[in-house]
């Protein structure tokens, strides 16, 4: 079963703590924050052949030089790619959850016009179903997280936002409500009126991407938790893990 942990009461590496000849989302990365003692976030689709596979473009060209979409490609051809001319490989959602060594994982579920949702958060569930790691899911998509709350029962099960979404409490409220939403992801643009609604709603929060020391105050003056990136925090909070 995923274990249950305070959401709110960590920080978390965006896409790994990558860098240098690190890249984003690899397992490279992912090691380097369980070194360090950081949660993370990751980007998951589905191979083709039904896969989770850890990587935040739908084109692979930007990080593998490769032509074509993941959503359309087997894992196995996948295997054979680079990421930004290194040795690592696109790793698998399994590949990183154990990377991280026990601690937490805030899991994005990346949905497209290709994405088939079912499959998508089926393969979710056979997954976690048999995991006793401390794992958040979440992502833009409303309709990913209402068809993942039918099909497993998790401890946190968050919703996303972007700049664009509405910052409305009765809207954002009614999306929690039918989707089984239980914390909110903002932009850090956003993060004063999340709040509030957030508050409202009783949800923790976690926020992206922090990038300096600026965002970096004003994220945990609404003690929301950060999802940073290309910056070296100095405070590591644990919190529980059940």
């Amino acid at each position: 079963m995923v274990k249950r942990f305070d959401l709110g009461q960590q920080v978390y590496a965006h896409r790994g703590l990558w860098g240098g000849n690190t890249p984003e989302n690899s397992l490279a990365a992912f090691q380097a924050a369980a070194r360090a003692g950081y949660g993370a976030e990751c980007d998951v689709h589905l191979t083709s052949d039904g896969v989770p596979i850890v990587f935040h473009d739908f084109s692979l060209s930007r990080m593998t030089g490769a032509t074509g979409t993941l959503a359309e490609t087997t894992f196995a051809d996948l295997s054979e790619f680079r990421l930004n001319g290194t040795d690592q490989t696109i790793p698998t959602l399994e590949e990183v959850v154990r990377a991280m060594q026990g601690l937490p994982l805030l899991i994005e579920l990346k949905s497209g016009p290709e994405t088939d949702k079912g499959a998508l958060t089926g393969a979710i569930t056979d997954l976690l179903s048999s995991c006793d790691s401390p794992c958040a899911v979440m992502s833009f998509d409303a309709v990913v997280i209402e068809l993942l709350t039918k099909q497993i029962d998790l401890p946190h099960t968050g919703y996303l936002l972007d700049p664009s979404t509405p910052a409305d409490s009765a809207h954002i409220r009614e999306i929690c409500r039918n989707s089984g939403a239980n914390y909110l992801g903002p932009n850090v643009s956003r993060i004063e009126e999340t709040a509030s609604i957030a508050t409202q709603l009783d949800m923790p929060l976690v926020c992206w991407t922090v990038r300096n020391e600026a965002d970096l105050s004003l994220v945990t003056s609404f003690k929301a938790a950060p999802i940073f990136e290309n910056m070296k925090l100095p405070l590591v909070r644990t919190g529980s893990i059940t």
